[in-house]
């Protein structure tokens, strides 16, 4: 199972970003990977739901203020084209209002879009999303036992491998 991420966007993070942009990477993207999950793909829902109908979407949210808290120290001082697109700036630093403005109402967007599909669609709390595995392999009709919920993307690790030192 091979989930993509940012990486296949990296080469658009210092250009002019256009939706179609984003929709033509993703959809070339997709014919290599079974899920995606990160910057940009969130924003990218509706067309990934026309492209390949019957998917299942798993919306995790988490409090605006611990999600800008987050932004802020992971992209505090990298200007990204992605982030100017999404968000209208490419920093969170000095553009809080912005930023939990944007998430907060694609947060929405996603619950109304898919508030009639309950089984396309799965939501759930970042806090909650270990107690959540078993509803989640359930969800997306996984068969075998339920997996242990992998925590990747932690600060620690980032820094860790920015340094350039191993993470074994």
């Amino acid at each position: 199972y091979e989930i993509a991420g940012y990486d296949e966007f990296r080469h658009l993070s210092s250009t002019k970003v256009t939706k179609d942009k984003l929709v033509d990477t993703a959809l070339r993207t997709m014919e290599r990977f079974d899920g995606a999950q990160d910057t940009p793909w969130y924003t990218l829902y509706p067309e990934l739901d026309r492209a390949y109908p019957g998917s299942k979407f798993i919306h995790v949210v988490r409090d605006t203020d611990a999600w800008f808290e987050s932004a802020r120290a992971n992209f505090a001082d990298y200007s990204n084209s992605i982030h100017s697109y999404i968000y209208g700036s490419a920093y969170p630093e000095g553009n809080e209002l912005g930023w939990k403005t944007v998430y907060n109402e694609h947060n929405r967007s996603v619950r109304e879009y898919f508030k009639s599909r309950p089984t396309d669609y799965f939501h759930v709390k970042l806090e909650d999303i270990e107690s959540s595995a078993e509803l989640i392999a359930r969800f997306v009709e996984f068969e075998g036992n339920t997996p242990e919920w992998p925590h990747v993307n932690r600060r620690e690790e980032r820094e860790l491998i920015g340094s350039g030192k191993s993470l074994v």
